[in-house]
């Protein structure tokens, strides 16, 4: 029953998504025609529909207005009301594709099959995943927890002692509907759709600029990218922050082709629900602004030249972009700014709640993601985010697309058709660089990872061509008599026979990588099997994946009503029933036994916080241990270690966490 509920309520959501984003299209000004074809209409149109309706569920919790039947009311409301505004463009017949037909030799389709049949069991295998009860470590620390909240509260009000459920959600607020409606699988279901959909618009964009042929190869290679399948079966907001960022990336770049207003607004729209979203999409969204006014001012204006005629095109265009980004984002920003007393709350300048000292502590863990910031390690930052993708994040498989590491070859796209691939090496150098000097988590750069396998697929085959039409990377071969002439027409007609054989080894190569990411799915989904089709009791599911389950059941049976559960080093408190006080930013130690300075002060503090257990997570100061190069969180460790003697009793304890009882 609970998976069927999630699968009704997500197709719901989504379903009526698709007439508000035709709406959204229409509003900025798009024509039928406008479009390659008709999947990338559908796939641009759901995005946009889903990003509207955050956005007004975003405007309903700060008005106070998300009542339970408000909640799940807007969407039918919404897709009623804009229905005969969009149905005309959904209506439009597609255009006939164009570009670079698919090889037909038997290795292409071989391994064309052998692609999408991996990615059909990848996609069953991260169905499976979401059908099941939640178990990420970010879904249960906030990402549910905030939107719930929120529906709690029938609007979007401050979380105390869980700094993470106050950041940015309009990612977030897309979940209060399958949670209004009773399911907490349905907003990990969701998040997996949007992973779904960005691998959908890559295609359709890369095939719009590059040909069907590297359009399918680079769409292929970001599905099967580990962090991206990982994080669609989780409840997190990264592919939201990948889908919005996309339309962004994409919008820019069809605009500096065509100079269409209507895509330039919809790159602004798409900028603010990933600002939105996520605080890290601004490395992308200040690199395309600046892209555009680059662009803008040196294409001028044709109304009036010189720099004049400079200035005004890029504050026109600028203008658009900004304005439209702004107002999307400006709901969230604002918040931060009203609410909480910094627009990026809580980083650099602090807040409600986080001092100084705060901030430097939160920084510090941040900091030691990524191998350094000196020379040696710039220039093996290549290298390293495949070779030790594990320091940049400690997430499984973050690195890049595989297809990446091809990039540089885009600047082989012919010249006739080569703006597009150069304007994307561009924006995407841009983020990296600004991603790279500061926290150098591969999750916030995850918003580029569409276009880095694209360029990748594009470079490998613009040289395929290369290979094809001169057989060597040089010019043509010269029919002049000689034998070391003939050697290079012998080497020129080897190149040209390998060159007509190398697609389907590319491919062989893409379905590979598919097939490898499919295997490792299949695995963690025949793990979930049992509790989606109701062989294995839920409660034994969570004891299995849940390192601090039998830890949260024994708080659940023992803290009194009223009374409260702190957290140190640990997060994950969805499961939790009574009041439990998260530790995400790892400073639970820092702020209830070391800055009160005694032991008679953490008690006072504990005592009127209303706290009578404490639960310490073994496994997640073992974690930390990584991150803490100056043991900061170990001497932190001993002032608890003291107060435990003399004010607390272990009442649980098993390989993972421990659970102590306070005497007063």
């Amino acid at each position: 029953m609970e998976p069927l509920r999630a699968v009704a309520l997500t197709g719901l959501l989504v379903t009526c998504a698709v007439p508000a984003g035709a709406a959204v299209l229409r509003g900025c000004g798009f024509k039928g025609s406008d479009f390659a074809n008709g999947p990338e209409r559908w796939l641009l149109a759901t995005a946009s529909g889903l990003g509207l309706l955050a956005l007004l569920y975003t405007l309903a919790g700060l008005g106070g207005l998300l009542a339970p039947v408000v909640v799940l009311a807007l969407p039918l409301v919404l897709a009623a009301v804009a229905l005969p505004i969009g149905r005309g463009l959904l209506g439009v017949k597609a255009a006939a594709p164009t570009g670079t037909s698919a090889s037909h030799d038997p290795l292409w389709r071989a391994a064309s099959g052998a692609t999408g049949g991996a990615l059909f069991v990848l996609a069953l295998a991260v169905l499976v995943q979401d059908l099941a009860p939640p178990t990420d470590y970010d879904g249960l620390l906030y990402h549910l927890v905030a939107p719930q909240a929120f529906l709690a509260a029938q609007g979007i009000v401050y979380i105390p002692d869980n700094f993470s459920a106050n950041l940015p959600a309009l990612g977030e607020m897309l979940f209060v509907f399958g949670l209004a409606g009773g399911s907490d699988r349905a907003p990990q279901l969701l998040h997996g759709v949007a992973g779904g959909l960005a691998c959908g618009l890559t295609y359709t964009f890369g095939a719009r600029l590059f040909g069907p042929r590297p359009a399918a190869w680079g769409a292929a290679g970001l599905a099967a990218t580990p962090l991206v399948s990982f994080l669609a079966t989780r409840a997190y907001i990264d592919l939201f922050t990948v889908l919005f960022g996309l339309v962004a990336l994409f919008g820019v770049v069809l605009y500096l082709g065509a100079r269409e207003p209507a895509w330039l607004r919809l790159a602004g729209a798409g900028a603010g629900l990933a600002l939105a979203t996520k605080y890290s999409a601004l490395t992308l969204v200040a690199v395309l602004g600046a892209t555009l006014l680059t662009f803008a001012w040196k294409g001028g204006s044709a109304v009036r030249p010189g720099a004049a005629g400079r200035l005004r095109a890029a504050l026109q265009a600028g203008g658009v972009f900004g304005a439209t980004t702004g107002l999307v984002a400006a709901p969230w920003y604002a918040r931060q700014a009203l609410v909480l007393g910094n627009p990026v709350w809580p980083m650099y300048l602090g807040g409600r709640d986080w001092d100084a000292t705060r901030v430097e502590q939160l920084t510090y863990f941040v900091a030691q993601y990524g191998t350094g910031h000196g020379w040696a390690d710039w220039l093996l930052l290549p290298w390293n985010v495949y070779a030790h993708a594990w320091r940049f994040g400690h997430v499984p498989g973050a690195y890049p697309p595989v297809l990446a590491l091809a990039a540089p070859l885009a600047l082989l796209v012919p010249r006739s058709a080569g703006a597009a691939s150069r304007w994307l090496l561009l924006i995407v150098a841009g983020a990296a660089v600004l991603w790279a000097r500061g926290w150098q988590d591969l999750r916030f750069l995850l918003t580029i990872y569409p276009a880095l396998a694209l360029l990748g697929a594009a470079g490998v085959d613009a040289a395929l061509g290369r290979v094809v039409e001169q057989g060597r990377w040089g010019g043509p071969v010269p029919e002049a008599g000689g034998r070391r002439a003939g050697r290079r027409r012998s080497w020129g007609r080897l190149a040209r026979s390998w060159g007509a054989v190398a697609p389907g080894v590319v491919a062989m190569l893409v379905a590979a990588l598919c097939l490898a990411t499919a295997a490792w799915q299949v695995g963690r989904a025949w793990d979930t099997a049992g509790v989606v089709f109701g062989r294995e009791p839920v409660d034994a599911f969570l004891g299995r994946r849940l390192p601090d389950f039998g830890a949260i059941t024994k708080l659940n049976r023992e803290v009194p009503a009223g009374r409260s559960a702190l957290f140190l080093g640990g997060g994950q408190i969805w499961y939790c029933r009574p009041r439990c006080i998260p530790d995400p930013a790892h400073d639970n130690l820092l702020q209830w036994f070391v800055r009160p300075g005694a032991a008679g002060e953490s008690l006072a503090r504990l005592q009127h916080a209303g706290v009578s257990h404490i639960l310490l997570s073994k496994v997640d100061f073992w974690y930390l241990e990584h991150q803490d190069p100056e043991d900061r969180l170990r001497r932190q460790l001993g002032h608890f270690y003291l107060f435990k003697a003399d004010h607390l009793d272990l009442v649980y304890e098993d390989a993972w966490t421990e659970v102590y009882r306070g005497r007063w």
